[in-house]
């Protein structure tokens, strides 16, 4: 998933704003309840 790769890499510090920046590049994507609940479970740091 993009959006970990982001987080992972420490190119954002928040998953709105690794949300933001994948969506810039490619508008398509989109993230699902689930797929938010689990990267929050994963990066908690990343929560607003």
């Amino acid at each position: 998933m993009a959006v970990g790769s982001l987080l992972e890499l420490g190119l954002f510090s928040s998953l709105d704003e690794a949300e933001k920046e994948v969506k810039r590049i490619r508008p398509g994507v989109q993230l699902n309840e689930t797929q938010r609940r689990v990267l929050e479970h994963l990066y908690p740091y990343a929560k607003e």
